[in-house]
């Protein structure tokens, strides 16, 4: 609770100063707490004596929970992120992240373990340039079939290592759609 002393009311008497933007809570019979912002001003009359004051609350409440709720929520999504880090970058498993086109979003550390590329290496290249020109009508195929069905789906393809040979790997991908409009807005491999 303010002291008398510290009401907006007399803090604008004893200083004279308009009251910009000031905050204060307030503390309801029900133990509800409100947040309020306080403006407020001298009005004088012609002889510059004082003739009011004038005050305007705006319950800022609301925006005081949205405010909470966001830095809750960026707590979890940095925590959400780090997990995610842990286990892309232990896994022995590639995690990629692709366009819908197939360009390299992310990928994760195993690349260099499994192709010999390092993750920046693959970032910005498309996924069809390290696969067998003997099977990239098929995976282009699989992946349409995918998209439609909305379902993951899983290829057996051969990709081309940094050192020239081809491996085979089995890839599971799944698609990631815009809640909104639906459409495709990442493949997840």
């Amino acid at each position: 609770l303010l002291s008398p002393e510290q009401q907006p009311f007399p803090v604008i008497l004893r200083t004279s100063q308009p009251l910009q933007n000031q905050e204060y809570l307030l503390y309801r019979k029900n133990n509800e707490v409100r947040h309020l912002v306080v403006n407020g001003a001298l009005l004088t009359d012609e002889e510059d004596s004082v003739a009011d004051v004038v005050l305007s609350f705006t319950d800022i409440s609301q925006q005081k929970e949205y405010e909470h709720r966001l830095r809750e929520l960026e707590i979890e999504l940095r925590e959400s992120a780090a997990r995610f880090r842990l286990l892309a970058e232990n896994a022995t498993d590639i995690i990629s992240k692709m366009s819908p086109h197939g360009i390299f979003l992310y990928v994760s550390p195993a690349c260099e373990a499994i192709l010999g590329y390092t993750a920046d290496d693959l970032l910005g290249k498309s996924i069809y340039d390290l696969v067998h020109p003997d099977e990239v009508v098929e995976m282009v195929r699989a992946t349409q079939e995918g998209q439609r069905k909305n379902k993951p789906y899983t290829i057996t393809h051969r990709v081309r290592r940094k050192d020239g040979r081809y491996i085979w790997l089995e890839t599971t991908n799944k698609i990631i759609r815009n809640d909104e409009t639906q459409a495709i807005s990442e493949i997840v491999a």
